[in-house]
């Protein structure tokens, strides 16, 4: 028998996702990722929530991640609503919009996202549904 030495575990949190909602959030990393199966590029958002609504669970929000992926396929309608949505990031944070860009111009920029529910593999997950610009 294995065993492991997991003191606290009895008060330990259980990944809860986030509730419905629109959260303000701060760009913490933003770094070009590929998927293991068929290499599709993506950009990877790790986002940290500044304020956002009240959990049903009474969850403090601020200061939770959320990690954003947007896929860019090579060619089809995945490239263009890939490529759209990280020109939209760009134009609401004041990115320059290029063909080769800065991911690191992203950082430290704050902007509204959207979280809507997905279940993934069983599991009930928080997801970016859509951003706009924080005011």
């Amino acid at each position: 028998m294995a065993i492991f030495q997991a003191t606290g575990i009895e008060n330990a949190p259980v990944n809860v996702p986030l509730d419905v909602g629109n959260y303000r959030v701060r760009v913490e990393k933003c770094n070009p990722i590929t998927s293991k199966n068929k290499g599709t590029p993506a950009v990877h958002f790790e986002l940290i929530v500044e304020a956002g609504p009240g959990q049903v669970n009474g969850s403090v929000v601020e200061g939770k991640k959320i990690f954003w992926d947007i896929w860019i396929s090579a060619t089809g309608q995945g490239n263009e609503i890939g490529l759209g949505k990280l020109k939209k990031v760009a134009l609401i944070t004041g990115v320059p919009v290029e063909s080769n860009m800065d991911l690191d111009q992203f950082v430290g920029k704050v902007l509204i996202a959207k979280l809507k529910h997905e279940e993934y593999n069983g599991e009930k997950k928080s997801v970016v549904d859509s951003v706009k610009k924080a005011i």
